[in-house]
């Protein structure tokens, strides 16, 4: 008994210690600069346009305002992180967390929407790490072409990851996170040797040319753990979750949820229960439709409420 509970004591431990080590570390604040430091332009169906603005400033007070050379598949912004003037610093980040994370901005008022067709946009990511080569799994939701939108709520239950102007009207912000933690154990390059890059892709509707949008904060972080039902990694628990499970329904193993299950036997039925019971958890910003899923039936609030009610009377005999 008293062994079994000093491995619980350091199995305690050992995940604060993680959690501890896990600090958020800027790679991209761009002030007063647009590339440099490592940051460069890929240039793919470019060349791009990058300057420096106030629009999107969430990490001191200017953001870099990209403008790609054309409204279709282009790869853009980029850096590599050896040539980062906080390499060491940001080596660390990297392997201490498990997502890389970017605030974006777009103003719908700057988009020129053609009248027809697809009005809006998404954002991708493409690793090239001289271990694990090019455009392993990334995100969620790979195209036919490998590539995959992020770990984000953008009010399309049925195309995660992705910006319209129905949904996003005006100035909006969005924290765009991908998780790159199954690419950790293929890491063979260091803080000053091999190279670790991360390339931003664009891909617009049917808008006329030019259209931009801002980044700032650019950062390794580590979300936080333990929200039930959130199968995206947004830190909400919504319709876009159980477009993740729909899509993920029979998977062995949970770590394409999020690994936000009940931990048991995959990708299961249970884990839609799991997700209808948390629906609402820690609501973010993000419109839903109300058709888009079915939302959790009263009849599950109501035995919440009674198991609540019964923990209450058991508390107060």
């Amino acid at each position: 008994m008293r062994s079994s509970f000093i491995v619980a004591a350091l199995i305690v431990l050992m995940a604060s210690s993680r959690d501890a080590m896990a600090v958020d570390v800027v790679i991209g604040s761009f002030e007063g600069t647009t590339l440099s430091g490592g940051w460069k332009d890929w240039g793919y169906n470019g060349p791009h346009e990058f300057e420096n603005s106030t629009t999107g400033a969430t990490h001191g007070s200017q953001s870099i305002k990209v403008t790609p050379g054309t409204l279709g598949f282009a790869q853009s912004l980029t850096f590599k992180l050896q040539d980062l003037p906080n390499n060491v610093e940001a080596y660390n980040g990297f392997v201490s967390n498990t997502h890389i994370a970017y605030d974006v901005t777009w103003n719908a008022a700057e988009w020129n929407f053609l009248g027809d067709g697809w009005n809006g946009a998404r954002l991708m990511l493409t690793y090239n790490e001289q271990g694990a080569g090019w455009d392993p799994a990334f995100g969620i939701n790979p195209d036919g072409n490998g590539f995959t939108q992020p770990n984000l709520d953008t009010g399309n239950p049925t195309n995660q990851g992705f910006w319209d102007l129905t949904n996003y009207p005006g100035v909006h912000t969005r924290t765009m996170s991908w998780d790159y933690s199954h690419l950790l154990p293929l890491l063979t390059s260091n803080a000053t040797g091999g190279w670790l890059e991360m390339i931003l892709e664009t891909n617009f509707g049917n808008f006329a040319w030019p259209a931009s949008i801002y980044i700032d904060n650019v950062r390794f972080t580590t979300p936080p753990a333990g929200l039930q039902g959130d199968y995206n990694g947004d830190d909400v628990v919504d319709a876009a979750d159980y477009t993740v499970w729909r899509d993920n329904l029979g998977v062995a193993d949970e770590s394409s949820i999020n690994n936000n299950g009940d931990g048991l036997n995959g990708v299961d039925a249970a884990d839609y229960d799991l997700w209808k019971s948390s629906f609402g958890a820690m609501p973010g910003s993000g419109s839903l439709s109300a058709a888009a899923v079915p939302e959790p039936g009263t009849w599950l609030l109501g035995s919440i409420a009674i198991g609540w009610l019964g923990t209450l009377r058991r508390r107060a005999d």
